[in-house]
């Protein structure tokens, strides 16, 4: 959103997104992709791709559930076309239906609406006139109660040892588990492409305690995957099959 004039108090969806990427991973160690361009590019500022993706999807199921209110806002320029004309410098929010038909990019709201259209709008020609020209954004002050709301659940990557204190039954995706997995992948024993029944049998061979389920251990390993980047981790997911 360079070049972008937002009004006193508000933020555009792509700066929110960029602060509760660094909240939600803060701490943690650099993915090893992130890791080789570093040492090839010291001074090169580099953003994981998965570690923002998986906060801006956070962020549009929070807007898409009423948790946090999304506004258009924006001024029309010269030359606009018909119907697009209107001064809408002062924010207009955007019902949640209409948040959840917005074509997103990588499952993320973005600061400029992807080809709105009046349908899209649910047939508003005020709103879909607004998303035409207009950009997303956010209450500053809204924002930043929902993030100290998400920071207090405790289940943030970086907030590894909160968010173990759990209620219920105790997880298998133990620290235990996910080093025998890594030592498994980097002593090229299993692969992601090899498939999660064959780790699994790995595991019990070599008399690893508590064994996860594979629908558990196809989790972890995605989880894993995201958050260290080892392309050794990197699983072939099959389509589903639709219904008919």
């Amino acid at each position: 959103m360079a070049g972008t004039i937002l009004p006193d108090g508000f933020l555009g969806i792509s700066n929110a997104v960029d602060r509760l990427t660094r909240a939600m991973w803060s701490g943690l160690p650099r993915p090893i992709p992130v890791q080789a361009i570093r040492r090839q590019e010291p001074r090169l500022r580099v953003r994981y791709g998965p570690w923002r993706d998986q906060a801006g999807c956070r962020l549009r199921a929070a807007a898409v559930s009423g948790e946090l209110p999304v506004y258009v806002v924006g001024k029309a320029q010269a030359g606009s076309r018909k119907g697009t004309s209107s001064d809408i410098s002062t924010p207009l929010k955007v019902a949640t239906d209409v948040l959840s038909r917005l074509i997103t990019s990588r499952g993320n709201l973005t600061d400029y609406p992807i080809r709105p259209s009046l349908k899209i709008a649910g047939g508003d020609e005020k709103l879909f006139a607004a998303l035409a020209i207009g950009h997303l954004v956010l209450r500053a002050n809204d924002f930043d109660s929902w993030l100290q709301q998400e920071r207090v659940r405790g289940t943030w990557p970086s907030q590894g040892s909160k968010s173990g204190r759990r209620v219920g039954r105790p997880t298998k995706q133990t620290s235990v588990v996910r080093r025998a997995v890594i030592a498994l992948a980097h002593h090229k024993k299993w692969r992601g492409r090899d498939g999660i029944a064959k780790l699994h049998r790995l595991l019990v061979d070599t008399g690893q305690m508590d064994v996860p389920s594979q629908d558990t251990l196809a989790r972890l390993v995605t989880r894993m995957h995201r958050e260290i980047g080892d392309p050794a981790l990197s699983r072939k997911v099959r389509a589903r099959r639709k219904s008919r």
